[in-house]
């Protein structure tokens, strides 16, 4: 059966601490494994513009790190495309069958969570000692059963960060929903739809935990 686990890593989120560094916010949109040893990750930096140049120079710095191609950096925002050698954590998702859910590259500078959805205890000790030997302690924080009607995937819950930072949500809005659709880097009508749908999933969330009567009886929405 699937399971949803919780890691915390016992390292540091080297693209976490170069974006503290300088002072941007820096996002994982997406990533790719070519060949056996490489990997691409498309990097969105936000943030003054002299800060994200040097944020760039930095990344080109970090071990492994073969080249970046940025895409301009000549406002608030930029697209970053970073080639380097796999990650270990990538490379030992690949090579133990867990699936990452939630980029442990977009979480804290020191002790980032990891989120991975497990479907045999085997592949989960296989992981966590392949971890280990590489010098990262892991400790399990939560392991919940996998219902895919709540789940949030990692670009879900990055627009829904996204949309609440800046002020989506309000009332009155800071933001509208094309000036959003800019941010995040996709069409108006394609962000309503993602936002419905994570909006949906969360309150439904919220509605199980509290035992609203609908689900309390047992009942489901039509």
């Amino acid at each position: 059966m699937l399971r949803l686990v919780s890691l915390e890593l016992d390292m540091v989120n080297h693209f976490k601490q170069v974006a503290n560094e300088n002072g941007i916010r820096l996002t994982v949109a997406d990533c790719r494994s070519f060949n056996r040893k490489g990997m691409s990750l498309l990097l969105q930096l936000e943030g003054d513009r002299r800060a994200m140049q040097q944020a760039v120079k930095s990344l080109r710095k970090q071990k492994g790190v073969r080249q970046v191609y940025d895409s301009g950096v000549n406002g608030s925002r930029t697209l970053c495309l970073t080639v380097l050698d796999r990650p270990f954590l990538c490379d030992s998702s690949l090579a133990t069958g867990v699936v990452c859910m939630q980029c442990p590259y977009n979480e804290a500078e020191v002790n980032p969570t990891w989120q991975v959805l497990v479907s045999k205890p085997d592949d989960l000790r296989e992981l966590m000692s392949r971890l280990q030997k590489q010098g990262i302690d892991s400790k399990i924080k939560s392991i919940s059963q996998v219902n895919q009607d709540e789940l949030l995937t990692g670009r879900q819950k990055e627009i829904l960060a996204t949309a609440i930072s800046l002020g989506y949500f309000d009332f009155p809005r800071k933001i509208s929903l094309t000036a959003l659709s800019d941010k995040v880097g996709i069409r108006p009508s394609t962000l309503s739809e993602v936002l419905r749908s994570a909006e949906r999933k969360v309150i439904e969330n919220m509605a199980k935990s509290i035992k609203l009567p609908i689900y309390a009886t047992g009942q489901t929405r039509e």
